[in-house]
């Protein structure tokens, strides 16, 4: 099979990642055993290439990695900015790959124990359930407000 320009690249990318003495590549794991890796990162990594299709996203790792109470690195999607903007000051936001590294450092340095308790506030206020319970209200609203804007109809017999 003939390989792409771009998975060549890909494999010289990953190549040269996996020379460096504190990058490692596991392969797959088990999702419950990632709890024990995470508690080993120094800073957790979201470094998405910002398009129209990744600026739709709202990356699940930021909450996992918040609730670990871990610093977090993030290129500036749309709702990684969201997020800043009703918890500033817990995570890191570059807009370019100098501002990514030195945002990397930044965190490194940080004191994490002063930012851990505003983290796992973000990580309780951000569960599956308060999400579902969001989203219910939102579609409940919007189905109310269509109902009253639609008027007199059969409904209203």
């Amino acid at each position: 099979k003939e390989v792409s320009e771009r998975d060549q690249f890909l494999a010289k990318e990953m190549e040269d990642l996996a020379s460096l003495q504190n990058i490692h590549f596991l392969g797959w794991r088990e999702y419950s055993t990632i709890p024990c890796y995470l508690k080993a990162f120094d800073v957790c990594l979201i470094p998405f290439k910002v398009n129209q299709q990744t600026n739709t996203m709202n990356p699940y790792t930021l909450y996992e990695y918040v609730a670990a109470g871990k610093p977090v690195v993030a290129t500036d999607l749309f709702e990684i900015k969201r997020f800043d903007q009703r918890y500033p000051g817990i995570i890191y936001i570059a807009d370019s790959h100098e501002e990514f590294y030195k945002k990397v450092k930044m965190a490194l340095s940080e004191d994490g124990e002063k930012l851990l308790p505003l983290r796992l506030q973000a990580a309780r206020e951000n569960t599956w359930e308060i999400r579902l319970e969001d989203m219910s209200r939102i579609i409940y609203e919007r189905l109310e407000a269509k109902e009253r804007s639609q008027g007199s109809g059969v409904r209203d017999c």
